[in-house]
């Protein structure tokens, strides 16, 4: 368990060769894809015409994703990523509340907006007390 845990929680952040690059390019196409999709939807534009922005917000934030939890696994109890499921949660809810859909896309714009441009110590906040993932890979005694 405590290799386990060592290899989702490595000591030190594993980076991505190239992967400022990498980030700001996914981030850049993310925000267009979603931009676009969340301005048609909020406008009526046809279903057919709003997926492949969709499909591009997805694929993008997918990859950010996956590319936070080749750094570490901490992302998914840290705010940044709790954030992270927030949106998505509240995107799932879009097709069921009809016209109020729109509100939720702006209430993930304006929540994507302030979390990525907070302060990185809270940002990056884990909700676990602090030595908690020290133990569970074992570099701390109990």
């Amino acid at each position: 368990m405590n290799r386990l845990f060592a290899l989702l929680f490595p000591a030190r952040y594993r980076y991505l060769p190239a992967s400022r690059l990498l980030n700001v390019s996914l981030r850049s196409l993310h925000i267009l894809g979603f931009s676009v999709f969340t301005g048609g939807y909020w406008f009526g534009q046809p279903n057919g015409e709003l997926a492949p922005w969709l499909w591009l917000a997805m694929v993008s934030g997918g990859l950010m994703v996956l590319i936070e939890l080749y750094g570490s696994f901490s992302f998914v109890v840290e705010l940044r990523g709790l954030a992270v499921f927030l949106k998505l949660g509240l995107l799932a809810l879009v097709p069921a509340v009809g016209e109020y859909g729109v509100w939720l896309l702006a209430t993930v714009i304006v929540l994507a907006s302030v979390t990525s441009h907070m302060r990185g110590k809270y940002r990056h906040m884990s909700i676990l007390p602090a030595d908690t993932i020290e133990r569970l890979a074992g570099r701390v005694s109990s």
